[in-house]
């Protein structure tokens, strides 16, 4: 039985998969597409924020990496806030 599951030649009794008729590709029924949105949002936000910084870095005449850790603080704060908006955005 577990050559049969590790061969890939059987389904296991819990996983369901629907096959759509057009393409024949599986489509699995979880989160895991929300969860790459969340963290594409996450990821652009924080990405944005150290970008900011960089740019206050250069614009601002300040000793020292303070714009960059208020950038990735804005960043970092906001990150929830746009990886959900993304999710609202996506469904």
């Amino acid at each position: 039985m577990a050559q049969d599951y590790a061969g890939g030649t059987e389904q296991l009794p819990g996983e369901t998969v629907v096959h759509t008729e057009d393409t024949g590709e599986a489509m699995h029924d979880d989160s895991s597409s929300k969860v790459e949105t969340f963290g594409l949002g996450v990821s652009a936000a924080l990405l944005i924020g150290a970008v900011g910084g960089v740019i206050g870095m250069w614009a601002f005449p300040v000793d020292g990496a303070v714009p960059l850790f208020v950038g990735l603080g804005v960043g970092f704060i906001l990150s929830p806030v746009v990886g959900l908006g993304m999710l609202w955005r996506q469904g």
